[in-house]
């Protein structure tokens, strides 16, 4: 039911950028004060990707 989560690496962010074409500002935010956010350290300016199981 949980979705898996995972801090991105800087290398992981670069890749990220590029392949996706998007900056920094056009990605949705998420509170510092989730839950989730706190259970893995995440500092503002890190990414969190969020992998949820898709039915199709």
């Amino acid at each position: 039911l949980m979705p898996n989560y995972h801090v991105l690496t800087d290398t992981e962010k670069d890749i990220f950028y590029k392949m996706s074409r998007l900056q920094d500002s056009q990605l949705s935010r998420i509170s510092i004060n989730d839950p989730i956010c706190r259970y893995y350290g995440v500092q503002r300016g890190d990414v969190l990707s969020i992998t949820r199981k898709s039915e199709t």
